[in-house]
C-alpha cells in the first residue's frame, strides 16, 4: 500500500491516540499560574495532589488568602475562608526558597478550592474531606497590584512533596508571567512521540 493511501489512516490514528492521552490516569501534579491582567495580579491553579501515603496531623481554618515570596509561601482560601476546617498532611515541600523578594501579601478576593503549602514544613494543607488525586482549582487575585510591586519574579518554579520517608510523592509548579516554562501536556508529549514513529515509518517507506 503506497503511503498516500496511508496517510488517512494514520491521521485517523494519531486523532484517536491524541484523544486517549488527554484521559490517561497519571499522578497528581498542580500548576499555578500567576498573571497581570486588568490591572491585577491573579494567581489561579488547577490538577490534583496525592495524598496516598501522608499522614494527616489534623484539621484547622483558613483565615486569609496570601502570598509570601521570600518564604515561597502560598495561600488560597478559595470558597473556604473563615469556615469549614480544613486538612493538614503531613509532608515535606521541597523547592526553591523564595519566588521573589516581597515579603507578605493578602489577596483581596479568592475563590474554588483552597491550597496552601510551606517549603521545609509539614504545609500542605487541602479542603477537609479531600479524596487524593481528585480535581482542583482555584484563584485569588491581588487588585492594583503588578509583579513588582508584590515582589514576585517571573519565572518557573518547582516544588516537591515528600513523604515520611522522602519518597516524591506529587509536585506543584508555580509559572509566574511570560518567562515562565508550563509544563508539558501528557497529550502533547504522547503526540510528539506518535509523530516521530509516523516519520520514520515514512522515512522507511521512502528507501
Amino acid at each position: 500500500m503506497s503511503l498516500t493511501r496511508q496517510i488517512p489512516r494514520l491521521a485517523a490514528a494519531l486523532a484517536f491516540f491524541l484523544s486517549a492521552a488527554a484521559w490517561m490516569p497519571s499522578h497528581g501534579a498542580v500548576i499555578i499560574t500567576a498573571t497581570e491582567t486588568a490591572g491585577n495580579v491573579v494567581f489561579s491553579f488547577t490538577g490534583s495532589v496525592i495524598t496516598a501515603g501522608l499522614s494527616s496531623t489534623g484539621s484547622g481554618v483558613f483565615d486569609s488568602s496570601t502570598i509570601a515570596p521570600t518564604s515561597s509561601g502560598f495561600t488560597s482560601a478559595g470558597d473556604f475562608l473563615g469556615a469549614t476546617p480544613n486538612f493538614y498532611f503531613n509532608s515535606v515541600l521541597t523547592g526553591p526558597a523564595a519566588f521573589g523578594t516581597g515579603s507578605s501579601f493578602t489577596a483581596d478576593s479568592s475563590s474554588g478550592d483552597p491550597l496552601e503549602f510551606f517549603p521545609g514544613a509539614t504545609g500542605l494543607r487541602l479542603k477537609f474531606g479531600y479524596t487524593s488525586g481528585a480535581a482542583l482549582s482555584g484563584s485569588m487575585t491581588f487588585n492594583s497590584k503588578t509583579f513588582t510591586t508584590l515582589g514576585v519574579t517571573p519565572g518557573s518554579y518547582v516544588y516537591e512533596i515528600k513523604d515520611g520517608s522522602n519518597n516524591l510523592v506529587d509536585t506543584i509548579t508555580m509559572n509566574i508571567g511570560a518567562g515562565a516554562v508550563p509544563e508539558p501536556s501528557r497529550a502533547l508529549l504522547a503526540g510528539l512521540g506518535l509523530g516521530g514513529l509516523l516519520l520514520r515509518r515514512r522515512r522507511v517507506a521512502r528507501a
